[in-house]
């Protein structure tokens, strides 16, 4: 398999979560990715650094310092900056779309379903100096049909296979027994799933595959969690939540509650 397959191969799963999660489009994740990270070769991409879209500051505290290409004031100039440091290529993807969604600058980028109109918007908002930034990114998502992954989220929308209820992003803290608890399976159907050798060795950022033989998922409301953050996080309309547990105020969810979607 050549570089280019294989990278879109390694980011997809990611990718798609990314827009049930965050509302970023797949193929603006994934050129995205390719075009700062030049197909995952860049040093800032590899270990120990895993940052594949160039995002500044600190990740969980880890940073690095790179030299990067800018445009200011119509000059290309390289400066000295402090870029995010990740895992995981799987952790730098989620932090993709947490980027966006944690950005007010980003509001109007969320959910478009256009690739062109997302990329534009991307450009819009500051993301990057490079004036053809945009046409950077539709171009690349034209060139490897990455509007096919568009077409996969956008079509099984309101469908209860989405990739959401049948994958985990993990986050820190997790463990199977609590993931198992929060979708409503078993540890065993967990292991069984994903073919794990280790049970006690998942890291952040891995994709789970849940047990797709459940009828029924819950999830278990944790400290924090309001509806509205927590239909976002698990894709399915707010009302259906309400609806579904006969939920009377939607500001009143608790640590511990079990929820069915």
């Amino acid at each position: 398999m050549s570089k280019v397959v294989n990278f879109l191969a390694e980011i997809k799963a990611g990718a798609i979560l990314g827009w049930h999660q965050y509302k970023i489009l797949p193929s603006i994740t994934a050129s995205q990715a390719a075009l700062e990270s030049a197909w995952g070769t860049s040093q800032l991409s590899l270990a120990p650094n895993y940052n594949l879209f160039g995002i500044k500051g600190s990740y969980n505290g880890a940073s690095v310092e790179f030299p990067t290409w800018e445009v200011i004031n119509g000059q290309n100039v390289t400066v000295q900056a402090t870029f995010r440091k990740y895992p995981n290529w799987a952790t730098s993807v989620t932090d993709h779309g947490r980027f966006f969604h944690e950005n007010s600058r980003y509001s109007g980028v969320l959910g478009l379903t256009d690739f062109v109109q997302q990329a534009r918007a991307i450009k819009a908002a500051g993301y990057a100096t490079d004036p053809l930034y945009a046409d950077k990114l539709i171009a690349t998502i034209e060139a490897n049909n990455l509007a096919s992954w568009d077409n996969e989220v956008l079509s099984n929308q309101g469908s209860a296979s989405t990739p959401t209820n049948t994958t985990y992003i993990v986050q820190s803290g997790d463990n199977l027994s609590s993931i198992a608890q929060q979708f409503g399976t078993t540890v065993a159907a967990l292991i069984a799933e994903n073919s794990l050798a280790n049970p006690n060795l998942i890291h952040p950022g891995q994709v789970i595959q849940l047990n797709r033989s459940t009828g029924s998922r819950i999830y278990l409301v944790k400290s924090g969690d309001v509806l509205s953050v927590v239909a976002k996080k698990l894709g399915v309309p707010m009302d259906v939540l309400i609806q579904k547990n006969k939920i009377q105020n939607a500001n009143l969810i608790y640590p511990g509650q079990q929820l069915n979607y």
